[in-house]
């Protein structure tokens, strides 16, 4: 499991980037749809799932859960953003996978997102992607900048 990524940073990254993702959610560029849902998997395989919106999961006009989910393991099997299976390889998709794009990865860190056009969730993947990057980037300077800090993580 990864030593940075747990509910409190993933939580901490949802934040930094709520204010873009709700100023985006409901207008007029995503044709006024309110509700998005995300999944974030680290590394070793855990997944961390958020709504954004006022309606409850179970109210969703399409099961975007399920879907961002499916954003997400993809991505993450395949260690390539959904768009790039879905444009430039795809016959790396199996059967189950999603055929939408809006999921992103790199080294091992996935993010899906659903609930917009495939485009817009791409972009807020992105968004809580580099949130999340940027805080293990941080926490990982802290560390290396204290002297008293062991070799090893503990």
């Amino acid at each position: 499991m990864s030593f940075f990524i747990d509910s409190n940073l993933v939580d901490q990254a949802i934040n930094l980037a709520s204010p873009t993702i709700n100023q985006l959610l409901g207008s007029e560029l995503v044709g006024g749809r309110k509700n998005i849902f995300v999944v974030v998997i680290e590394p070793s395989g855990k997944q961390f799932p958020y709504k954004f919106g006022p309606d409850q999961v179970k109210d969703f006009q399409h099961p975007y859960h399920i879907i961002a989910g499916a954003k997400a393991e993809m991505c993450h099997r395949t260690g390539k953003p959904s768009g790039h299976v879905l444009h430039r390889t795809p016959w790396l998709f199996e059967k189950g996978d999603c055929r939408y794009a809006g999921g992103v990865v790199e080294d091992g860190l996935a993010v899906g997102v659903s609930g917009l056009q495939s485009h817009f969730d791409e972009m807020v993947a992105w968004m809580i992607f580099n949130a999340i990057a940027g805080l293990c980037m941080d926490a990982i300077a802290k560390i290396n900048s204290d002297p008293k800090a062991e070799a090893f993580l503990h």
